[in-house]
């Protein structure tokens, strides 16, 4: 068995209706439901940073293209 460690983790009413419901449906135990939510998110997570770097460089030349031209612009409150 690998070594867990132990937390505290404040649920919503309604979350812990859902999990509760879950773990009855499942016949597995809520801190394994928790778990698996977690390696979910932490998945989910170390693939997002990659993906939005890639999305970005992608629309990158239409984002460039889609700027408006700067015109130079007479500094404010000056005399002229």
């Amino acid at each position: 068995m690998t070594k867990k460690t132990s937390i505290t983790v404040w649920l919503r009413p309604e979350q812990h209706a859902t999990l509760k419901a879950i773990t009855e449906k499942t016949g597995k135990p809520l801190a394994a439901v928790v778990r698996e939510g977690i390696d979910l998110v932490l998945r989910r997570a170390a693939r997002n940073p990659i993906e939005q770097q890639i999305e970005t460089v992608l629309r990158l030349p239409r984002a460039v293209a889609r700027q408006p031209k700067r015109t130079a612009r007479r500094p404010r409150g000056g005399r002229r």
